[in-house]
């Protein structure tokens, strides 16, 4: 139960620094993408193409109110 309590806290204060910060209330993280350009990779070299037509992977972050990552994902295509 403490790990809840604890987990609610820190959405509770990172939702007040986002709007104190930013004027945006009930916001508990941003988010954005990107493609990161790799090599070609010898085997299932045509999973890591992206709509683009170059190789890439796919890479979601967010970040609380400073600006800290608190959550990153990077994927190739499935």
């Amino acid at each position: 139960m403490e790990d809840i309590e604890y987990f609610v806290l820190v959405l509770q204060a990172t939702m007040a620094d986002f709007h104190k910060t930013a004027g945006m209330p009930w916001v508990i993280g941003a988010v954005d993408g990107s493609l990161i350009h790799i090599k070609a990779p010898h085997d299932q070299e045509h999973l890591h193409v992206c709509h683009k037509s170059f190789h890439a992977i796919n890479t979601m972050a967010v970040c609380n109110a400073q600006l800290s990552f608190t959550n990153c994902v990077n994927k190739k295509k499935m």
